[in-house]
């Protein structure tokens, strides 16, 4: 149930759709099999018109809003598809989430989680409040807030409180330092109870390169000790070459592991070698993952090969297969896995259903800037974000959860086309960056992990 939520979340906001292309609607399947029932279900509720705050069939920088969702499963029971989860989404006159609301897992469906979230008048959010069903008062009860203050566009401080003995009490912080308009470091502290003071909990420090490329992330622990670092090298076009993880052993960054990227004439992904600097071959590559695209450059296969040491040679592990409709729209992403010889389906799959109604008022996702590219990712505090032309136009960064909120937005630098973001405020999770320079956007999506 939690990849399929992780697969609608990330379905609903990043599909880019056109004014005259069939619109996203209806039900999702996630199947263990193609001739076999669905495990789950998902069903999108609609609200009527295309003017209101909200309407599931509008758009908001290119992402679908829609309003309520609710999970269906089969418990083998006789009593055929029942509610199983559920959650509720409002906006405000913004088009931006000011409320989202869950209910628990089970039938019949109860409250459960709210968020309210309050903006600026930047549409930057300063406040996230995190609520409660308490099941013995039948009311929500406040549990956590993160308030956020900014500097000149920049987030400077997430303040994260836990509401005990009804009032606000600090729990944790972020603090982020930003030298030449890049961000210089990151802070994690924890509130001392006992001592009544914030203590460092971890750090990250970044070092950038004469093209303004983040050259080494260096992460710091609670005794303010460098412990580890990432380095990255890069091609002629900026994108991320090799990245090596090392971890200091007797005073020395000693690498454990290695990514070597190489790309096709189009500069997309072509493969990805592993290397295990430490291991008992290390200029052997454990495994590599290689990319397969079709017209359009739409990637259609991802192939992951492991190295045999009995045969000395890589064979497959597993793949993923994406196909497309007449629109160039996805209509199944699925995975299988190599068994005896022969790929095998692993018994996952994702369904993509589109109704033949053209969507009305939808802006064009598409943008002028030649290239845009992060990294990266996962990311874990930084994310970079490198435009390959800088445009003569300021455009503007803007972070949106996997529900659609708008989190904060950070200006670009004039004729700067590396800028860097700070993410170690965000909990693990998939979210969308859109960049906009007023009249054209482009969103693509990046993962927080760590």
């Amino acid at each position: 149930m939690k990849k399929l939520l992780t697969f609608l979340c990330a379905l609903l906001f990043t599909t880019a759709v056109q004014a005259q292309h069939p619109r996203l609607v209806g039900s999702f399947y996630y199947q263990y099999h193609p001739t076999e029932p669905q495990e789950d279900s998902i069903r999108i509720a609609y609200r009527a018109g295309n003017t209101a705050g909200g309407d599931a069939d509008s758009f908001h920088t290119g992402m679908i809003k829609h309003d309520t969702v609710i999970h269906y499963t089969d418990g083998n029971d006789g009593n055929g598809y029942v509610p199983y989860f559920s959650y509720w989404v409002h906006y405000n006159t913004d088009g931006l989430v000011d409320t989202f609301e869950t209910t628990d897992n089970g039938f019949p469906l109860k409250p459960s989680r709210k968020e309210v979230t309050i903006y600026n008048t930047q549409k930057n959010a300063i406040s996230n409040d995190t609520w409660l069903w308490n099941t013995g008062t039948l009311a929500y009860e406040h549990k956590y807030r993160t308030q956020y203050s900014y500097a000149a566009g920049k987030v400077i401080l997430a303040l994260i409180q836990e509401y005990i003995a009804n009032q606000w009490q600090n729990n944790g912080r972020t603090r982020y330092v930003y030298a030449m308009g890049r961000v210089d470091s990151v802070v994690r502290e924890q509130w001392n109870y006992p001592a009544n003071r914030w203590q460092l909990q971890g750090a990250e420090q970044y070092v950038y390169n004469s093209n303004g490329l983040m050259d080494t992330l260096r992460r710091i622990d609670s005794y303010d000790t460098v412990t580890s670092e990432e380095v990255y090298t890069y091609t002629a076009t900026g994108k991320v070459m090799r990245t090596s993880w090392r971890t200091k052993m007797n005073g020395v960054f000693t690498p454990y592991h290695e990514n070597l990227t190489v790309y096709n004439a189009n500069d997309l992904p072509d493969t990805q070698y592993n290397y295990t600097p430490r291991g008992a071959n290390p200029a052997v590559a454990t495994g590599y993952t290689a990319w397969h695209y079709s017209a359009g450059n739409r990637e259609d296969t991802v192939t992951a090969y492991g190295y045999d040491t009995g045969s000395s040679d890589y064979v497959p592990v597993y793949r993923t297969i994406h196909t497309y409709n007449s629109f160039h729209q996805r209509t199944m992403y699925y995975w299988e896995r190599w068994d005896a010889g022969q790929w095998e389906d692993m018994g996952e799959y994702q369904k993509y259903y589109y109704d033949n109604i053209p969507t009305i008022g939808v802006a064009h996702n598409t943008t002028s800037f030649a290239d845009v590219y992060i990294y990266p990712n996962p990311a874990s505090s930084l994310l970079q974000v490198r435009v390959a032309a800088a445009n003569a136009q300021p455009y503007t960064f803007t972070i949106y959860d996997a529900m659609g909120r708008r989190l904060r937005s950070h200006p670009s630098v004039q004729g700067q086309q590396v800028h860097t973001i700070p993410v170690s405020d965000l909990q693990p999770g998939t979210y969308t960056l859109s960049i906009s320079n007023g009249a054209e956007k482009q969103s693509q999506q990046f993962v927080v992990a760590r």
